[in-house]
């Protein structure tokens, strides 16, 4: 049974099989259906047998309409939806949590955790919600000075990657290339252009990788492979397979878990940007597509 402030049987959400749902647990019992309700005030529910099991909502929530979208529960809609461990999603919800602390003063965000491990989160981009979910899976089992630290070195990143702002992603002008960068403002020969960032991986897993198309090896035995980073901007960039065209290089820091994107000489506005993917890269795709090489 699910119930709503403000809800009458001809006024009530119209619910879809499969809708994500943000609610309280009022009742449960081995034999019994269990009941939740998204109301925000106190209820009472009947187990049939003529006992009452009053079920008091937190104190600090105002009742407020289903219609009015301010309800504290009801569908979330929009957003990234996770899983993280009971262990862990419990450790969300208390008053006091460390990473959501630390992450609630660099990143504006909304999220609504279940005692059974499914999470919502939602930001105002992928970027910000891709660091958000990454940091609150890493935090379980870090103490609450390990979380702060993690979060700062993750928001420097951030604002590292978005000082990579003098680029967008729209269509490649390679034929069948998909997406690519370009530039919005002007770069000189040397200048950062963005930096390339992705899951740091060891030699051993690095060599598990099924889709090595991002899987970029640093040096020292660090890998990284920014293939479900979406909002890592240097991902983007494309192999023209012309060395006069190349317009930028990547710069591998190993220590440092990442790789700039420097400009070899001087870019446009406008202008796409190229890299040399290298042989290494090309070699297996040829051997696996002999009658249509990349040369």
């Amino acid at each position: 049974m699910l119930a709503f402030d403000g809800a009458s049987k001809r006024n009530r959400p119209n619910m879809q099989p499969g809708s994500l749902v943000y609610c309280r647990v009022v009742r449960a019992a081995k034999d019994l259906d269990t009941c939740v309700t998204c109301e925000g005030t106190s209820v009472e529910w009947s187990t049939g047998q003529s006992l009452t099991l009053p079920t008091v909502a937190p104190t600090h929530l105002a009742k407020k309409d289903w219609m009015t979208g301010l309800a504290i529960y009801g569908e979330l809609t929009g957003g990234y939806v996770f899983k993280a461990s009971i262990g862990l999603a419990k450790s969300l919800v208390q008053d006091e949590c460390a990473v959501l602390e630390s992450l609630g003063r660099a990143i504006p965000f909304e999220l609504a955790v279940g005692v059974n491990g499914v999470v919502w989160l939602n930001s105002k981009s992928s970027q910000d919600t891709i660091l958000v979910a990454n940091a609150i899976l890493n935090s379980e089992g870090l103490t609450p000075a390990q979380c702060e630290a993690m979060v700062a070195k993750r928001d420097r990143e951030r604002v590292e990657d978005s000082n990579g702002g003098g680029v967008e992603v729209k269509m490649s002008r390679l034929p069948n290339a998909g997406l690519g960068l370009f530039a919005t403002t002007t770069f000189n020969a040397g200048d950062v252009v963005c930096v390339y960032r992705g899951q740091v991986l060891a030699i051993a897993d690095a060599l598990k990788v099924a889709d090595k198309s991002y899987l970029m090896r640093l040096g020292g035995g660090v890998y990284i492979d920014a293939r479900t980073c979406i909002g890592v901007k240097a991902r983007y960039i494309n192999d023209c397979r012309s060395r006069g065209v190349h317009n930028v290089e990547f710069e591998k820091l190993p220590k440092l878990q990442k790789a700039n994107v420097r400009a070899t000489r001087y870019i446009h506005i406008g202008d796409e940007i190229y890299v040399d993917y290298g042989k290494w890269y090309w070699l297996p795709y040829n051997l696996s597509h002999p009658h249509d090489p990349i040369k």
